[in-house]
């Protein structure tokens, strides 16, 4: 698993043969999409391999990629935030937005980290359309595809 924070290019090969190419936006990248589409698989993986992964290699490939659901902590999540060169992936955002209607004002004035949110509706995190993106699957690679890249909205 590798996710280059100045290219914002992320890549994790999974043990089944899944690979995920995404080239992430700057700071704030929105996967939206219906059930089975990836968004999940890639959490869960990453949290897996974050839980049993305990050698040096695995641990320094996950060290700046952080995880947060609707189970994880509230004090958790502002340490997080408060953090900076993390790679934040939030799941099921559109429910946690809902107990925590603040996060998403806080998503926006994070300066030191990225996110890549996954939501079934559109969050309002300040960011233009071409930080909106879906995944799609071809073969055994999932990548994102962006259905806007209009120069001028950053």
């Amino acid at each position: 698993m590798i996710y280059n924070f100045d290219t914002g290019q992320f890549f994790l090969a999974t043990k089944n043969g899944i690979r995920f190419v995404l080239p992430l936006r700057p700071k704030v990248t929105v996967v939206k999409g219906d059930s089975a589409t990836g968004k999940t698989l890639l959490w869960k993986t990453i949290e897996t391999i974050k839980k049993t992964e305990k050698d040096m290699a695995s641990e320094k490939l996950a060290h700046n990629i952080e995880l947060i659901n609707r189970y994880t902590d509230e004090d958790k999540i502002e340490t997080l935030l408060a953090g900076s060169d993390k790679l934040i992936i939030i799941d099921n955002a559109d429910m946690l937005f809902r107990v925590l209607p603040q996060l998403a004002e806080n998503i926006a004035d994070s300066a030191g980290n990225h996110f890549l949110v996954f939501s079934r509706d559109t969050a309002d995190l300040g960011v233009t359309p071409n930080h909106y993106g879906e995944f799609y699957v071809e073969g055994k690679e999932i990548g994102i595809k962006y259905p806007f890249t209009v120069k001028g909205w950053l």
